[in-house]
């Protein structure tokens, strides 16, 4: 169920850069997700959504987050 509201979002066009930055929040949890398919659609959501980002601040602040993860 979670893959295809994930792949949904993927879908959607954030109306601006703090969209996606709130969008992204929410997805990340999902990275730590048991099922495999789950955390591919949200890396999907996540890697389309920093295209969007118009602030550079919360840009940097994410891919610090992932590159820890990771």
């Amino acid at each position: 169920m979670q893959v295809f509201i994930l792949d949904s979002l993927a879908l959607y066009t954030p109306a601006d850069g703090r969209e996606s930055e709130s969008i992204i929040e929410r997805v990340t949890p999902r990275l730590q997700h048991a099922n495999s398919a789950v955390v591919l659609s949200a890396v999907k959501v996540i890697i389309k959504y920093m295209d969007l980002i118009t602030n550079q601040d919360a840009l940097l602040g994410f891919v610090d987050q992932y590159a820890l993860q990771w």
